[in-house]
């Protein structure tokens, strides 16, 4: 019960910070009923989760004992999914230290698109991308190419001289101060740099509005230039860790227009 109540929280309140982003943009929010919507999905969401991880243990069970004929359960697995509705379209692959042991896919690549889903279907993975980042980014520590401590901007200049966002003057525009130092890749990694994403924080949201800066979705340099949040929420700074990750290994990144 504790678990489901702690779920349903943080999906109430991730809804409420949506609304609130989306009026913030001048956009109608829609009509949230949390009681009717909400709650009953979120509890949904934890029986998956816990009927996938009891029927995961078993099947990993009987492929560790040879038993390969029982592979084809994840393929049910899968379209049993689809076709409670539990996504549109789905992908999985098992492996173990010899390799791939098996992999398969179900469903459609978007709802009522017609094109199926397939094993090599690219996808928007979104935040899981920080543990593979993070990965790669440690191994330039270990490689001596990037230091955890060093200032980011040594790399990538735009992310020098940062600035906080304290708030907004009688005309609307922008109040900061400077930062109480350099921002490192250890902060970045640790999500203590202080930057965040505007649908989480509506001053920086507005801050984007006034600047007319390009959003940090558009992966250009100008983009990193956003101040620090004085309260920051969930944490962009880890898309700025990518860059510096590809920054040693001579990587490219889209250039900006503006």
């Amino acid at each position: 019960m504790a678990s489901r109540s702690r779920l349903e929280t943080a999906a109430r309140s991730s809804t409420q910070e949506i609304v609130g982003s989306l009026a913030g943009m001048g956009m109608a929010p829609p009509r949230v009923e949390f009681d009717r919507i909400l709650t009953p999905s979120a509890r949904r969401l934890q029986a998956n989760w816990s009927e996938s991880h009891r029927r995961a243990d078993r099947l990993a069970g009987r492929t560790a004992s040879g038993e390969d004929a029982h592979m084809r359960d994840f393929d049910q697995i899968l379209q049993a999914g689809i076709e409670r509705g539990a996504a549109a379209g789905v992908s999985a692959v098992v492996v173990n230290r010899e390799g791939t042991i098996w992999q398969g896919a179900a469903g459609e690549r978007s709802l009522g698109g017609g094109d199926p889903m397939t094993t090599d279907t690219v996808g928007a993975i979104f935040s899981m991308t920080k543990a593979i980042t993070s990965t790669a980014a440690m191994q330039c520590v270990e490689r001596g190419q990037l230091e955890l401590d060093t200032p980011a901007s040594k790399v990538l200049p735009e992310l020098g001289d940062p600035h906080v966002l304290t708030g907004f003057d009688d005309d609307g525009q922008p109040v900061t101060r400077p930062a109480a130092g350099e921002v490192t890749l250890r902060q970045l990694l640790t999500h203590t740099s202080g930057y965040t994403y505007p649908m989480w924080d509506a001053n920086l949201l507005r801050w984007y509005q006034a600047t007319e800066t390009p959003f940090i979705g558009t992966e250009t340099r100008a983009s990193l230039q956003t101040p620090l949040g004085a309260r920051p929420r969930h944490p962009v700074g880890l898309r700025h860790r990518n860059r510096l990750g590809r920054a040693p290994r001579g990587g490219s990144e889209r250039s900006d227009a503006r």
